[in-house]
């Protein structure tokens, strides 16, 4: 519920910036895909960031930046959105580093096996 209300007041923070400019102007194939571009560079170089921090960094209008991280290219997690490749390869890296986890864990408790002086 806390996460909730805390992505709501992201989302009003965006809307409710003086900063980010406005321009909404219809784009052609050519300037979507440029922006597309854009965009996946950005997320690329920078990691997630929320739809505030693009907007400023960039110089995608907020309605070309809505369109875009609606495409299957984008994942948003807690209010941040990023690359669903490097979300995908995140997960990756962390599920195989359960193994040799798994390893360390078992070697302690094989340690402490040996120990048989220990009062417990």
């Amino acid at each position: 519920m806390l996460q909730r209300k805390a992505e709501a007041l992201l989302k009003a923070a965006d809307l409710l910036d003086p900063k980010v400019v406005e321009n909404d102007e219809p784009q052609d194939e050519e300037t979507r895909s440029s922006r597309l571009e854009q965009l996946k560079e950005y997320l690329s170089e920078k990691g997630p960031r929320t739809r505030k921090q693009i907007l400023r960094d960039t110089s995608i209008p907020r309605g070309s930046l809505t369109f875009l991280l609606g495409k299957d290219d984008f994942v948003e997690d807690g209010g941040r959105w990023g690359l669903k490749i490097q979300a995908l390869a995140a997960m990756l890296t962390a599920i195989d580093s359960i193994p040799a986890k798994r390893k360390e864990t078992q070697g302690a408790a094989a340690k402490a096996a040996e120990h048989d002086d220990l009062p417990f």
